[in-house]
């Protein structure tokens, strides 16, 4: 099975050699792409309830790590890292304020 947010990614942009822990929250429908395509070789998925699953994997640190959770919109809540999820909350902020 392919990793979306893998490690050695062939089309990526890095910010940073390292890789970061990724833990989300997401809900029924999102959840269903992380089975389909793992985000690192070292995925995990703990069921949290009925509605949310908890995936946590080691991403590589590229801006694919940012835009693509954003892709599921209010199906993801993202954990951590504390700086991915600043992140997300100024994104949020920017586009209600447009």
């Amino acid at each position: 099975m392919a990793n979306y947010v893998h490690q050695e990614a062939d089309f990526a942009y890095p910010q940073s050699n390292r890789a970061t822990k990724l833990k989300a929250l997401f809900n029924p429908s999102a959840v269903f792409y992380l089975t389909e395509r793992r985000l690192a070789k070292d995925q995990t998925l703990q069921q949290t309830s009925e509605e949310l699953c908890r995936p946590t994997a080691a991403v590589a640190d590229t801006v694919e790590r940012c835009w693509w959770p954003l892709g599921f919109g209010d199906g993801i809540a993202v954990l951590a890292p504390k700086a991915l999820r600043g992140e997300f909350k100024g994104i949020v902020a920017n586009v209600a304020r447009k």
